[in-house]
C-alpha cells in the first residue's frame, strides 16, 4: 500500500506520516529531495527557497521529477521486500496522477486543519527552517503554493481536490492515530491487501 499525504502547511501530515511508520510503513517526504538540492547550493532553508527550487526543478527536469524520482526509490524498495509507504509533501497534481498510473495501491489523504490552528502549530514548532514571522506572512507564503495554472508551479489546491480520503485533524494526536489506523484498514480492505 502506498498512501500519499497532501494538504496545507502545518496541516499535520508529517504527524500522521509518522504515525504510519510506527505502523511498519516507509516514509517519503518529496520535499527531502528538494532540501537535498538547496544544501548543495548551499542555499538557506526557507518555505520561500524550497517553493523557488521545487519550481526549478520542474522546470530542468520537467514536472514529473519528484514522481520519477521517488518512483525508482519505492521499486527498489519492493525488490527489497518492503510493502508500505507513506510519501509526504506532494504539492502538484501531476505528481499524484502518474503515482496512480504507476501504482495501483497508491491512495491520497488529505489531512486538513483551520489556518489559525496550523499557524499555531508553526509558532510552536522548530524545524530548523525560516518560517513566517506573522500570520499575514504565514498566508502570503501559503497562497505561493495554493493554486497555480504555471504547470511548473505547485498547486496544493488541485491535490486536495483529488484526495481520496480526507481527515481533519484539529484535535489531538490520539485522535489522529485513531483515524489514521481506521482508514489503513478501509484502504487495506479496499485493495484486497493483508
Amino acid at each position: 500500500m502506498i498512501i500519499g499525504i497532501v494538504g496545507y502547511n502545518l496541516s499535520g501530515k508529517d504527524t500522521a506520516a509518522e504515525i504510519l511508520e510506527k505502523m511498519g510503513f516507509t516514509h517519503y517526504s518529496l520535499s527531502n529531495i528538494i532540501r537535498d538540492e538547496l544544501k548543495k547550493e548551499g542555499k538557506e532553508l526557507t518555505r520561500e527557497n524550497l517553493i523557488k527550487k521545487g519550481v526549478e526543478l520542474r522546470e530542468e527536469f520537467g514536472i514529473e521529477v519528484l514522481a520519477d524520482r521517488i518512483t525508482e526509490t519505492i521499486k527498489q524498495d519492493i525488490k527489497n521486500q518492503k510493502q508500505d509507504f507513506v510519501i509526504t509533501s506532494i504539492r502538484h497534481p501531476t505528481t499524484i496522477k502518474l503515482l496512480r498510473e504507476r501504482f495501483s495501491n497508491f491512495r491520497v489523504l488529505h489531512v486538513e486543519a483551520d489556518e489559525k490552528i496550523r499557524y499555531q502549530r508553526l509558532i510552536g514548532r522548530n524545524r530548523g527552517e525560516k518560517d513566517a514571522s506573522n500570520f499575514e506572512e504565514f498566508i502570503r507564503i501559503e497562497n505561493l503554493e495554493r493554486k497555480n495554472t504555471d504547470p511548473n508551479k505547485q498547486s496544493i489546491q488541485d491535490c486536495v481536490e483529488v484526495a481520496d480520503y480526507i481527515i481533519i485533524n484539529e484535535e489531538t494526536i490520539e485522535e489522529l492515530k485513531y483515524d489514521v489506523q481506521k482508514l489503513v484498514e478501509q484502504i487495506r480492505n479496499e485493495v484486497g491487501e493483508k
